[in-house]
């Protein structure tokens, strides 16, 4: 969460104060107990209302059970690129399997603990300047630059590979499936993508299945 709001309302406050501190030395007006607590109370109100601001902020472009970036961020993310930057990207969809038998057997609680645990995983394999968010529900989308095919297919593994690894923390299987799509004349939108992605992620999973 950023503090914008916090560091914003407090240079305000403290910019009045100052004034008033001035205007009260010069015009001879003293300056008592009262007046410093006035002080003290005034800049704590300013602090929490520049708090309030920024939760308003974080949870408008988060997801609050993972915190991830929302849908509305990610679209608006996606918007902002212009045709030539969006060549670099590659978007990623990733679906847990299963997720309704989870929280089916398991019970709801346990099934945000997955989704948690997926999004603190995704995070941690994927670098700052990409973009995670949870898409709902248990499908998780991610905006990252392209670096090739060999690249992706590494990427791709690792993931699978570590929500393989905390089946055994969990005491239940949990696996997801992946598809990918890049940015085409074909494909330019953020939707088209999206579903050229969910595509390849259900030929992954019925795969899996036929397998």
């Amino acid at each position: 969460m950023k503090y914008y709001g916090r560091i914003y309302t407090v240079l305000i406050v403290v910019g009045f104060q100052i004034i008033d501190f001035l205007n009260r030395y010069f015009n001879h007006l003293g300056f008592n107990f009262v007046d410093s607590l006035s002080y003290t109370l005034t800049l704590t109100a300013g602090f929490l209302v520049g708090r309030k601001y920024d939760q308003a902020v974080f949870y408008s472009q988060r997801d609050e059970l993972t915190t991830l970036y929302n849908r509305r961020f990610l679209s608006k993310f996606f918007s902002k690129l212009s045709p030539t930057e969006r060549t670099k990207y590659f978007v990623l969809v990733i679906d847990c399997d299963n997720f309704k038998v989870i929280n089916d057997t398991y019970g709801h609680h346990m099934g945000d603990l997955v989704l948690q645990r997926a999004g603190a995983i995704l995070i941690s394999s994927t670098r700052k300047k990409d973009i995670v968010a949870r898409w709902g529900g248990d499908e998780f989308v991610i905006i990252g630059h392209y670096e090739g095919k060999d690249a992706m297919r590494n990427f791709m593994q690792r993931l699978n590979e570590q929500f393989h690894d905390i089946s055994s923390t969990f005491g239940f299987p949990v696996s997801i499936s992946l598809g990918y799509s890049l940015y085409s004349h074909e494909n330019e939108e953020l939707q088209e993508l999206l579903r050229l992605a969910d595509r390849n992620m259900y030929v992954s999973k019925e795969g899996k299945k036929s397998g």
